[in-house]
């Protein structure tokens, strides 16, 4: 697992069930937004994360699975 996805991961955990603007924006200055948001679609797509569009409408919503936490015990 590369860097990157360990602190998504990391990131996601500890702002779990906010969107994922606001989870990825501390991780901004070390990595691009793009960077981050390919990221949190492939680690859902992996199973490590799963995503929410349908809560709020124009809102993205971002949640850690067990294995998801699992990967970055």
């Amino acid at each position: 697992m590369r860097k990157l996805d360990e602190d998504v991961l990391k990131a996601v955990l500890e702002r779990n069930g906010l969107t994922v603007a606001e989870v990825i924006k501390p991780l901004l200055g070390t990595y691009s937004n793009n960077q981050m948001r390919r990221a949190v679609l492939s680690l859902a797509g992996e199973g490590f994360l799963r995503i929410d569009r349908t809560s709020v409408p124009r809102s993205v919503f971002v949640h850690i699975t067990p294995q998801g936490r699992q990967a970055i015990a």
